[in-house]
């Protein structure tokens, strides 16, 4: 496995709701509601559960690096634990790109990629930034 190179990589994370209100491990935590989901002013809902933390190679859709951690657990927290399994396991290529949200932008990650000649992308950053309009 440490033969293969990744040039496309990508974290992310999501919500796991707890099965019970009793389970000592879940957390509470804020989660932003989905546009379409809006039903008033509020933007933001509460859960009890978990996160699914994921490393994945993005370019052949295939899962590298899990974790599962309490729902109040932030993204940021776990980029060096899921990034560093990743290159026990992985080569990254020439000019390989680590797509993460907003969440993981921090400058202490941006350091950690540019060592290892990866670069950091955001990929909502070209739909926060770039409007595209259409001449008909």
């Amino acid at each position: 496995m440490k033969g293969k190179q990744l040039r496309l990589i990508a974290q992310d994370s999501t919500d796991v709701p707890a099965y019970s209100r009793k389970d000592i491990y879940a957390r509470w935590d804020v989660r932003t509601i989905q546009k379409k989901r809006q039903r008033s002013k509020e933007k933001v809902e509460y859960f009890f559960g978990y996160k699914l933390h994921l490393n994945a190679d993005a370019e052949r859709e295939i899962p590298l690096v899990p974790a599962i951690e309490p729902g109040n657990k932030h993204d940021s927290k776990l980029f060096s634990k899921l990034y560093e399994e990743a290159k026990k396991m992985f080569t990254f290529g020439f000019e390989a790109r680590y797509l993460a949200d907003s969440a993981s932008d921090s400058s202490k990650v941006k350091q950690t990629l540019r060592y290892d000649n990866v670069k950091f992308q955001d990929p909502t950053f070209y739909l926060r930034n770039f409007s595209y309009t259409c001449s008909a």
